[in-house]
């Protein structure tokens, strides 16, 4: 919200300078965008959250948050009429068919003024604010809605046929608004919205805007000048205006604030306050007022709250004596009695304040926010910082272990999966199924089997990854019966099919690898299960054996910071070729690899050294290339076209030869 410099000072005889306010809202009430010099006011740019959003965004709510932190007096503005005026004659009738969309309405006529240009200082005020000035009505509820967060309205009376309702909108009917002069389109609404209505239709989109129906006439055609007004002011549910606001794609300065709810205690006193504006700046020796009238259905009331002195210090972290608690509620400008509660927590009685909060602070519902109130004024930089006694927490076996066994795994060049704990068979069902695949816990042959299916799906890719085998583990729990939860080692190793080695092969590798893991964590002679592709290692089988300390945590790995860089696959098939040269001896296979990396472009997205022997001086160097595209699927034609560049290229080096 944009605050004016000027604008405050309007409430306060002393008011300290935008910058030590600027700094003060920064430590105790809410974060700022910095200051901007607009002709000879300075305009703060305070970032209002929704919490707040209810009674600060308006200059009233930001100057009562600068009273409470500066500890300075507030002055309170009197709306009441410097004269008296004739009555209005213009009698007009209010309903709210429901209290829930409408909590309270309040309206009052004005008939005889005089619609002009705003004075220059309204207008200054206005364009600190970045408001456009439309005329001196106009502008005044603006200044209204600015002044004290309440928005209002106001009708051309001559144009209203019979009584006001606020009630839903029928399905289709329509209205066009304020502004969309130039659309020429009228709105479509349905019984989802809330307009306020004559008996002829929509005078306005309740919450957002008004309707050019009852628009007011000023000095651009006498046909159209207005001599009589309808002031409004309304109280509107929130998340209907939201709603409306939202789904149209009409978004207001009122409409944000009806949105975080202001007090429906607001409305009568923003009608009193944009009757004497209006009588400053629009009156003629003729004008006459009407009573206001206040339909009301459900009155709100005031709750309290019962805390502590313990308590508040309790949860601060302070030592806050009653008196300088007491002095932190009158700054906030909160009643409160002293009265002894009972503790929850000894069952005993203690002298604690009961604190009346306002109307406006929609925000304070339980004893915390109390304290946050009292912490936020009494200032967080002057809580002293305290670091909390702690305990070297109990060593946890499981999480020791599996945390050696994976940092081992990962430098054997295995990478780790996370499968599904769910599976659509087992030996244990679950009573509530979470899908029709899913309605037993997983137990050895289901991890087992969950490891064999990754194995095969990243099979498929070992050219893609340039690996000469897939080697993956999985550390999770599996359930053996209802009772029977095992948390597992699974580990899985395959071997592309020209480099596959018998099963005893395979098993060697495990065994050397788990031989490893056990000299890790000093463990021997733990048993091994599973097929030969796949093996399981019961973690609660290590765990028997060892014996967790302290000094077990350290395990000497050093961490340090992956640089490899993580991008997205493409989802379309590779197409593999392989290319043999003759070079010179003396060239370096890498720098043949830079040459065909150089021509193949983009589409070359792994290369593989696979063969290479030497003749004759010459040396041959075969390369395994993986062609794949992010956007589709290569054709035969595409790759070919490739290969034939990479090879022209080749050729025109000195003694090299495509084979």
């Amino acid at each position: 919200m944009k605050v004016s410099y000027a604008w405050l000072k309007k409430y306060f005889d002393e008011l300290p300078s935008m910058e030590k306010i600027d700094e003060a809202l920064a430590l105790h009430a809410f974060e700022t965008e910095g200051i901007e010099k607009i002709g000879d006011d300075e305009v703060l740019d305070v970032d209002v959250l929704p919490n707040r959003a209810g009674d600060c965004l308006s200059h009233r709510g930001i100057a009562g948050e600068i009273a409470t932190i500066f500890d300075i007096p507030i002055k309170q503005e009197s709306y009441e009429l410097e004269k008296e005026y004739s009555k209005a004659e213009y009698d007009l009738g209010v309903n709210i068919e429901n209290s829930m969309t409408c909590r309270r309405f309040t309206a009052r006529v004005i008939e005889n003024i005089e619609i002009k240009e705003s004075p220059q200082w309204l207008r200054d005020q206005l364009d600190a604010l970045g408001q456009r000035s439309i005329n001196n009505v106009v502008d005044a509820t603006n200044y209204v809605m600015f002044d004290l967060g309440q928005p209002t309205h106001v009708f051309d009376a001559s144009k209203i046929e019979g009584n006001i309702t606020i009630r839903r909108a029928a399905e289709g009917e329509r209205i066009r608004l304020l502004g969309f002069e130039k659309d020429d389109k009228d709105l479509v609404l349905n019984k989802e919205h809330v307009v306020v209505a004559d008996d002829g239709g929509a005078l306005s989109l309740a919450g957002v805007k008004g309707g050019q129906k009852a628009e007011l006439g000023d000095v651009r055609g006498p046909t159209s000048y207005t001599t009589s007004i309808v002031l409004e002011a309304g109280s509107w549910d929130p998340l209907i205006t939201r709603k409306t606001a939202r789904g149209l794609s009409i978004l207001t300065d009122a409409s944000k604030r009806f949105e975080n709810e202001p007090t429906q205690e607001l409305t009568y006193e923003a009608i009193e306050a944009l009757t004497k504006r209006i009588l400053e700046i629009a009156e003629t020796p003729d004008t006459a007022v009407g009573d206001i009238i206040d339909e009301y259905p459900v009155k709100t009331h005031a709750h309290t709250l019962v805390v502590s002195l313990d308590e508040i210090n309790g949860l601060l972290g302070t030592a806050l004596t009653f008196d300088e608690v007491k002095d932190i509620w009158q700054r906030l400008r909160f009643d409160y009695n002293l009265l002894a509660a009972p503790m929850a927590q000894a069952g005993e009685l203690k002298d604690a304040f009961d604190v009346a909060i306002p109307l406006h602070r929609r925000d304070l519902n339980i004893k915390e926010d109390l304290i946050e109130e009292v912490g936020r004024v009494y200032g967080y930089d002057h809580i002293e910082t305290i670091v909390p006694e702690y305990k070297v927490a109990k060593i946890n076996p499981l999480v020791s272990v599996t945390s050696r066994i994976r940092h081992h795994l990962l430098r054997e060049g295995f990478s780790e999966i996370i499968t599904y704990s769910f599976l659509d068979k087992g030996k244990v069902e679950m009573e509530n199924a979470l899908a029709s695949d899913k309605g037993f816990v997983r137990d050895k042959e289901g991890i087992e089997r969950l490891m064999l299916e990754k194995l095969e799906m990243n099979s498929k890719n070992t050219e893609l990854f340039g690996l000469e085998e897939i080697k993956l583990f999985e550390l999770g729990t599996i359930w053996e019966g209802t009772n029977d939860e095992q948390y597992v080692l699974t580990l899985g190793v395959h071997m592309p099919a020209k480099k596959a080695k018998p099963a005893e092969t395979l098993e060697h590798i495990y065994k050397n690898v788990i031989r490893n893991i056990y000299n890790a964590l000093d463990v021997f002679d733990v048993r091994l299960e599973g097929k030969s592709a796949v093996v399981t290692i019961r973690i609660d089988d290590i765990l028997s054996k060892i014996e967790i300390s302290k000094s077990y945590l350290d395990d000497g790995i050093e961490y340090k910071e992956d640089e490899r860089q993580f991008y997205a696959y493409s989802q379309y098939p590779f197409v593999l070729r392989d290319i043999a040269v003759w070079v010179p001896e003396e060239k370096k296979a890498d720098e043949v690899r830079g040459l065909i990396r150089g021509e193949a472009g983009n589409l070359l997205v792994n290369s593989r050294l696979f063969d290479e022997f030497k003749k004759d001086g010459r040396v041959s160097y075969a390369f395994r290339l993986v062609f794949q595209s992010m956007d589709k699927t290569l054709s035969d034609e595409e790759v070919n076209g490739v290969m034939k560049k990479v090879e022209t290229v080749l050729a025109k080096q000195d003694s090299f030869e495509v084979r």
